[in-house]
């Protein structure tokens, strides 16, 4: 009894032991996926991340591959074609046939029915093209689709570059609006403590602790939803960089760092064939001068070899592997095919053509027109953002100076409630402005790169 009830102990402690382990390792194997799911970012990183895994982008590419598979299905056409037929077939009444006077010997017409019951045939037939007027044009078409898709690709890659850089900037903002408040809150809860302490030994009245108490509630209230909106904004960060909205993502940069001077490119020459939009346009029009050069080319003649091999079996009944009764035949040949008219449809190809082209002619100068007016529009809004958002700063600065002296004077009882709270409102004011500039300045800045081609 004694060995069986250590035995029975032995095992307990075991599978104890067992499960301890396992619950190590899976509690460690979640803390692991936990800290994978923690991001601290650049700008730079943030666009890398959002452009590896982006679906747009993904599905973009694809487009890339279906548009190459355009052009090998052109080439395809150039290769050899090669079609084998089988034919099995039972005549249920063989077609009837004139045979006249002296044909066979005969002394007056007749009707005859040649064939047999069982008729069967197979063959190879091949097809090569020597020349086709058409190819080499769908060839080079082909390719301008290529392109135009690399530049669809090109233009989402800048849309989610600016989409990302804008949310990375709101994120940054937020996150600095929600240490304002913090800051405004810690301060305000001093102010508070003085107050009710002042108030016990009756050096304020009850009507300036009032209004403490309530500037103290109001924030916190605040502070709370500065927290709320910097917690959205890197929600909405995370999606746009196509991670999973559960990432705590933390941002390296700080607003200092970004803002340390103005683009360089601000004093660069604009060049506008750096936008993608004008290259697309001019992509559509050499597509349509090749699709027009195209229909003059479908005139000339398509020059193809063509050679066939094939078996027939004609028989009573169904022998199919007797080869007493297969006879087989092959031929080969040379062909010249040209359509002489076609209902005047290629005209009317061609004149829908010429439209088109009209059409990106016009495209392209109009886009010349809007683009160059946004690269002058935006390059003073960049300018006029950057004087506004130094002046916020020199502002901030100066509102949190008469903090300090203020603070101090009301301590000393030498102003009273009301003053000392204009001093806290032109802070607040100026916090307020400051973000709004850095913000507006922010987006004059990568509306202007993006206007340049330069994002």
């Amino acid at each position: 009894m004694k060995t069986s009830y250590f035995k029975v102990k032995s095992i307990s402690f075991f599978t104890f032991f067992l499960l301890h382990f396992l619950f190590l390792l899976i509690f460690s194997s979640f803390d692991c996926l936990a800290q994978s799911e923690n991001l601290k970012l650049s700008l730079k990183e943030a666009i890398e991340y959002g452009l590896k895994n982006r679906k747009d982008i993904q599905n973009q590419q694809i487009n890339i591959q279906l548009a190459e598979n355009e052009i090998d299905k052109v080439r395809s056409r150039s290769l050899p074609q090669v079609r084998a037929d089988f034919d099995f077939r039972y005549n249920t009444k063989l077609a009837a046939g004139f045979a006249g006077v002296g044909l066979f010997g005969n002394v007056e017409p007749q009707i005859l029915r040649f064939g047999a019951p069982h008729t069967n045939s197979v063959g190879l037939n091949a097809t090569y093209d020597l020349f086709n007027p058409a190819t080499h044009s769908d060839k080079e078409i082909a390719q301008k689709s290529v392109a135009l898709e690399q530049l669809m690709v090109e233009k989402n890659v800048i849309d989610v570059k600016f989409v990302i850089a804008q949310a990375y900037y709101t994120a940054l903002l937020n996150g600095e609006r929600e240490k304002f408040s913090s800051s405004n809150l810690e301060r305000i809860r001093e102010y508070y403590k003085d107050g009710k302490a002042k108030l016990e030994k009756k050096t304020i009245l009850q009507s300036d602790f009032d209004h403490i108490r309530l500037d103290y509630e109001n924030a916190k209230i605040t502070n709370e939803e500065d927290l709320k909106n910097s917690l959205l904004s890197q929600m909405y960060l995370a999606n746009q960089l196509g991670a999973n909205l559960n990432v705590n993502i933390s941002l390296s940069e700080s607003l200092d760092e970004v803002l340390k001077s103005l683009p360089e490119s601000i004093i660069a020459q604009n060049d506008l064939t750096k936008r993608v939009e004008i290259r697309q346009e001019q992509l559509r029009l050499v597509q349509n001068q090749l699709n027009i050069k195209k229909q003059d080319k479908l005139w000339i003649p398509t020059f193809s070899l063509y050679a066939n091999w094939s078996a027939l079996q004609l028989s009573s009944d169904f022998q199919l592997f007797n080869e007493k009764w297969w006879f087989p035949y092959h031929f080969v040949g040379f062909r010249v095919s040209m359509n002489l008219f076609d209902g005047l449809l290629r005209n009317k190809t061609k004149n829908e053509l010429r439209w088109r082209v009209t059409q990106n002619e016009n495209t392209l100068a109009k886009l010349q027109s809007d683009l160059t007016y946004e690269v002058l529009s935006t390059k003073i809004q960049l300018q006029n953002a950057f004087g506004r958002l130094k002046t916020a700063k020199s502002n901030y600065a100066l509102a949190e100076d008469i903090i300090k002296t203020d603070k101090s004077l009301f301590q000393e009882g030498k102003i009273n409630f009301s003053e000392f709270k204009n001093a806290e409102y032109s802070l607040s004011t100026a916090q307020n402005n400051l973000l709004t500039f850095y913000y507006n300045f922010l987006v004059a800045k990568l509306n202007y790169q993006k206007a340049i081609g330069e994002l």
